[in-house]
Formats: C-alpha cells, structure tokens, sequence
C-alpha cells in the first residue's frame, strides 16, 4: 500500500536542525580586506596636522618668550595656562604648501613676536569688553626661516592684577575660529581604513596616567603627547573623530590605569560613541617589550601579586616571576574587559566591544603562558578576548650593518624579509593562527608594514620607500597575510605624512599626503577581493603528524612524532576548504610498546574523545585510533592532542567526509546509504524509497529546525503530495532502527 501526505508548512530560513545538523556550512565570506590604519603621534613637527586650530599641537610653554625651546616651564594656573610671559613652539617643520594667514584668539592681551619665524603679525586688536585679543600671522608663500612658527608673548595681561594669557587659538588658513574640529585633507586619507588605532595618539608608551583625573582635558592647553609629561590626547577627541567619520576604534589603556579610570572610559564611550561604532580596546602596547616603560612596571606588579595568598597568577605554584609576569597581561585585559561588561552588558563583549590580547610574534611563549592561564583560570578565553593579535613587520635589518647600501639593496633586503615570513617564518604564523583558532578567537595585527628603523642607507630607504617595487611587496606581503589565516583585522602601522629624511624609518604612508606607491598599494588591496584562505592542511585527506603548528626545519629527520613530556600539547591547523565542510571522520595512527596510555584529542577548546593509545608492541607497527566525529565548517580549525605519558608515537592524521554541508546549511548523508527523494526539486509529487526496510519514521522539519510533520512509513516506496506547500528549502530525517539519515527537500 502507498502511502500519501498532505502537507501544509510554512518557509522560514535559517536551519538549526537536530544535534547532528550543522547551523551553516561555514563563517560569512569576507567581502572585502579590513585594513585600518594606525595614526602618528601628535606633535609640532607632525605633518599630519590633523586640527584645524593648529595650537592643539604645540610643544608646551617656557618661561622665556625669546626661547621657546629653552624647556623651563613657566609658572602656571591649574588649567595648565601660564601667568607669566612666555615662549611657545607651534609647528616646525612646515612645508610650502602652508603658507597664507593664520587666525589668531586669545583671552587677554600681550605684544606677540616672531620667534626664529617667517611670519608677521598683522591687524593685531584687543576688545576691551570681552578681553579677546586677536591677530593674523601672514606667512609669504613660500614657507622661510624653516617652516616654524615659535611665538614670545610678553607685556602679557590677563586681567588688572595677573599676568598671562588664556584659551589661545590659531586657526589654519580659511578656517574660521568656530570652524571644524579636524582638518578635511587628513579626514580624507585615514576615510580610506575601517578601524583607527589610537596607541600613539593616546601616547601609550610614555603614558602615565593612573587616575581619571590625570587625563587630557579638550580644554587643556596641548593636545600634544610629550608635554609635561605623555597624557595623549583628549578621548573626547577620539570620540569625535570616530563619530565624524563612522569608524572603528582601538584604544590603548594606559597600564597603570585604576579600575575606576577604565570604568569612567568605559562609560564616556557609552553615552558620547555613535553605538554602531566597535570599539576594540588593548591593555596598554607591548607590555611584554623592555623598551618600555609599561613593560618593567607590570613585572614589578606582578611580583607584588603574585605572592598574595590565593592569588590568580600562582595558582598552579608555578612560582616563576616570569610566566607571572605575562600572565598578568593577559590577567588585566580579562579584568578591563569584565570592567567594561559592567558598562556596556554582556551582550556587547565580543560585539561593539572587542577586547584584545596583544603579544609578541616573535616568541610565541608569551603569548601561549597568557591565553593558557586565562583558559586554565577563567575559563575559555573568548568569554573575555574578541581577538589575538601580533605585528608581522618586514624590515631592511640585513643592510643595516653597512652605509653602503643602494636603493635595489633595501628593497632586495625587504622583499627577502616578506618571504621570511611567510617562509621559514611561517611557523610562527602557524602557531598563533592554531591558538587563536582552538580558541575561538579573531586572529589580528595590531601593527604591520616595512621598518626600514636605522642609522645607516636613509637615503637609500627613502628611494626604496618611492620606487613602485615597494607598492608589489605591499601587496604581495598583505595578500600573504590575509591568505595565511589573519581574516580578522590588520592595522597598518602608519597613516599619514611624515618625514623620510631621518633615522627612524620611513614609517608612514606619506611624506606630504601625496599619492605614494605605499598609499596605492593600501587603496588597491582595500579595492581589490579577499585573497583564498591556504593556511593549515586542507581536509579530507591524511597530515603527517610531524607537522604540528611550529614544526621545526629538521621535522623530515625523525620517521614519526613523539611528544614532548614538558611541552604538554601538539596541535594541527585544519583547513576546511570551500565546499568542504560537513561531518568528518578523524582516526590518529599511532603505537607504543605498552598499554594504559591514552591522549585527549580537543577540537577547538571541545574534547572529541580520550583515546586510546594501542599497544602495537613497538614504535614502528602503527594502528588507527577509533573514528571520532566531528562538525566542520568551512575555514580554519584546531586539533589538539595532550597527554599525560608520552611513551607512544603518532605518524600521521586522517580526515574523511562523511556528511557533506550542502549550501543550503543542510548536510546531505553520503549516497550509499540509500533512500533516494525523486524527483528534487518538485513542484508537485515526490517519492521516497526506503527499500527493504520494515519501518522508517519521518520528520519534516522547516528551516527553523521546527518539526512540522511526523508520521511512520511502511512501504519500500512512499509517495507524498505537496502541492500545497510554500516553495523553498525544507528537511527530512529519516531514522530506522540504529540509524538515522538527514535529506534536503526543495520545492520549486
């Protein structure tokens, strides 16, 4: 007897269908690179100049108005303004382009001079009612006496019985005192990046600031990093500039910032960010970096801590003042981003809120002692961390111990360090993509580009940094990048215009906002499509266990691997290519000459199984594990293997597909377990062959995972009618005794 059902059911889509059943096939495909960009520290010789009142930026005051560079600060009121006459540097360094008239405004009165400048004072006036003063410093065209404006303020006056003035502004050429707070030409260029970092405008690295109170103030004399002592500018600024231009933020926290400063922040970017806006925050910069201030401070911290009966950074007695000290890194971003949850709810981790955990790239054992004890402590890190991030810089060191070198060399020496990278040094690549990836988490880079930092050849880094080789190692370095496994964000390290003509590396994009090579191959990777994701070993198909993430150069000596007893853990990075994804089978070869072993085997932070190690009775007869399954999507993943013994040797892994994803989000079951659906797609009558099976029970299910339908099928063939439903995308799971079988219904 046939059987006929008539079915009723609505479309919606969206399928999370039964334990077995993946959500998706894979992430969302990148429709683009995410490049931002980090901004240059603000200065008076900073070119980038991004405040239309140009006086923001000034260098700080001295008490002698015929020496602004003498460096004896003046007597001052508590708003940071002198109550003297005195001296005060501006801009140095301006180019040709920066000629015209200059506005300027002050409270109070006093004779304005010419410090070493190439300016005049022109149409100076003081109104008498409202104690404003006003002026304008004409320059020539062409910028003389190098590009400076310095300017004495003496006969000062601020009121009857005080000295000084106050609240002074220098508005740029055409710009009105109550014009825009930033300069177009800048918001031009840094439009191009989707995040901004805000390290050194926030003057991370000098950054003191411990109480709230310490900050910059947008009514504090200087915007500039260095003056009396590194505040970094005002974070209503930064707020400012993310809201004018909708894009995203990456703070730095200063590190020895209170609780109550992080959680003021916290607030501040809550009531004044536009919501849309993410916010990624960082605890301080390099903190595991010597050359640091916030790196020696955080060691003495955590020796401070650490011996602090039940305290985190101990727990395991580890008693090493080393793995306390960067564990304490880690520590604290957990604890700013706790803090910041409070602010913003739970919700917001992970979402507009994007906390973190910066390490070094080059040693991955400060990295791993973080994020490990975070797991270990706390619990998964992606409860607390959005991302992990590194600065994969390429440089010019390997012709630095000559003057000699010529243009070609830079960029020989260059493209060589692109290569290294993604070459020999890719191992390192490997072993923070597999962390990030076991755990969770968005890989990223926090800084990046060419360092051509040094001494020797800076004219020759100059050429290199214009010649149109340095816009195809650009690329080509980005692309290698991007294809490694970084889906997540990069941030160029710097935006902007700078000077090339020093000691310090050709840094910026720019040297005067010009179009350079570098600037074109920034524009061209944003322009162009994400690059093919090649990291890891692609599946199905076997791994040679001895490739593990970090594999040393002499991996090929050894006939198989044998884990380390103090190491704890290998791990594998598994790529899952597009059109790929699905239930897999995984089997380990592996033998030992005893018995009692086994190894836990963790898929991305979630324990497959502790398998059992088999007694082969040598070290060169292998045997295959039991078949764990495992839900893959498309992209990256991570296997782990730890162990407690390690008197046993793995040879190799394999991976086979067992239950394709379909794109609909549906995984089909492999073709030989039978149970074909004809025709489909229908429009009307479909047919289910169930073959000899006695009894079959069917569920349909809409694309919510509802099941719409149940009913038992007795028959080799079952006809069903449905007419009557909803064109679509629908699922069947047949299940008999002992098995259970998911299909794809389209009605067209």
């Amino acid at each position: 007897m046939r059987h006929i059902f008539y079915l009723n059911v609505f479309i919606v889509f969206g399928l999370f269908f039964g334990q077995n059943l993946l959500a998706q096939c894979g992430p969302e495909a990148l429709s683009k690179v995410t490049l931002g960009c980090n901004l240059n520290a603000l200065s008076d010789w900073d070119r980038d100049r991004p405040f239309n009142d140009v006086f923001k930026m000034n260098r700080g005051f001295s008490n002698n108005a015929d020496a602004p560079w003498s460096g004896t600060i003046p007597a001052m009121d508590e708003q940071g303004w002198p109550t003297q006459d005195f001296g005060v540097i501006v801009m140095v360094g301006m180019d040709s382009t920066m000629g015209g008239s200059y506005k300027i405004r002050f409270e109070g009165k006093a004779l304005i001079t010419p410090i070493a400048s190439g300016f005049t004072v022109q149409n100076m006036a003081y109104d008498t009612n409202t104690n404003i003063s006003t002026a304008n410093l004409v320059y020539p065209d062409a910028i003389s006496n190098g590009g400076q404006m310095m300017l004495g303020f003496s006969n000062t006056q601020y009121s009857v019985d005080g000295k000084g003035v106050k609240h002074i502004k220098i508005m740029k050429p055409g710009i009105p005192f109550d014009g825009p707070t930033f300069d177009q030409k800048f918001l031009d260029h840094i439009n191009r990046f989707s995040t901004l970092r805000l390290m050194d405008w926030h003057s991370t690295n000098a950054n003191a600031d411990s109480l709230w109170s310490d900050r910059t103030l947008v009514t504090s004399p200087s915007q500039a990093g260095e003056v009396y002592g590194a505040h970094g500018i005002a974070w209503e600024y930064c707020i400012e500039l993310a809201n004018l231009l909708k894009k995203d933020i990456w703070i730095n926290i200063p590190h020895k910032a209170t609780d109550d400063y992080v959680t003021r922040l916290a607030t501040l970017l809550k009531n004044s960010l536009d919501s849309k806006i993410h916010v990624y925050i960082e605890y301080s910069n390099e903190v595991w970096n010597w050359g640091f201030q916030q790196s020696h401070w955080n060691y003495d911290q955590a020796q401070i801590e650490a011996i602090k009966p039940g305290d985190a950074l101990n727990f395991d007695n580890c008693n090493d003042k080393y793995t306390w000290n960067y564990r304490r890194i880690a520590k604290r971003g957990k604890e700013i981003s706790d803090l910041f949850k409070t602010v913003f709810g739970t919700s917001e981790i992970n979402n507009h809120i994007r906390v973190v955990y910066a390490v070094q790239l080059g040693w991955f054992d400060v990295g791993q002692r973080g994020i490990e004890f975070i797991n270990n402590y706390y619990g998964a890190p992606n409860q607390y961390f959005y991302g992990l991030a590194v600065a994969p810089y390429f440089n010019s060191a390997s012709v630095e111990g000559t003057n000699a070198a010529s243009k070609t060399d830079v960029l020989d020496a260059l493209e060589a360090d692109v290569n290294n990278i993604f070459g020999s040094f890719n191992n390192l690549l490997m072993q923070y993509a597999a962390i990030t990836h076991y755990y969770g988490l968005a890989y990223l880079s926090y800084e990046g580009g060419p360092d051509t930092f040094g001494g020797n050849n800076i004219q020759s880094k100059k050429l290199a940094t214009k010649d149109p080789r340095m816009k195809t190692i650009c690329m080509d370095y980005l692309n290698r990048w991007f294809s490694f496994g970084a889906e997540g964000l990069f941030n160029w390290f710097t935006a902007g215009a700078a000077n090339w003509d020093t000691q310090y590396g050709t840094w910026s994009l720019t040297e005067w906002f010009e179009n350079s090579v570098k600037l074109q191959a920034i524009d061209e990777t944003l322009n162009g499509s994400p690059p093919t994701l090649s990291a890891g070993f692609a599946v199905p198909g076997n791994i040679d266990a001895r490739l593990y993430a970090g594999y040393p150069s002499d991996w090929n000596t050894n006939p198989y691997l044998h884990p380390i007893d103090w190491h704890g853990y290998d791990e594998y990075l598994i790529l899952v290519p597009k059109g790929k994804a699905g239930q897999y089978g995984i089997k380990v070869g592996m033998a030992s000459s005893g018995s009692g072993q086994s190894v836990g085997v963790y898929l991305d932070n979630h324990l497959l199984q502790n398998a059992i190690v088999p007694n082969t009775g040598n070290t060169s007869t292998f045997q295959q594990s039991s078949e764990m399954n495992a839900d893959l999507t498309e992209g990256l993943h991570t296997l782990r293997f730890k162990w407690g013994s390690t008197n046993f040797v793995i040879d190799s892994l394999r991976f086979s597909l067992k239950i394709p994803c379909l794109p609909t989000g549906i995984r089909d079951h492999f073709a030989d377990q039978g149970f074909p659906i004809f025709p489909n797609p229908t429009s009307g009558m479909f047919y289910i062959d169930c073959g000899l099976q006695q009894q079959v029970k069917l569920e349909l299910f809409n694309l919510l995972g509802d099941c719409i339908m149940h009913v038992n099928l007795h028959d080799n063939v079952n006809v069903l009618d449905i007419n009557v439903m909803s064109k679509g995308v629908y699922a069947l799971r047949l299940t008999g005794v002992n098995w259970s079988v998911q299909r794809k219904l389209i009605k067209k």
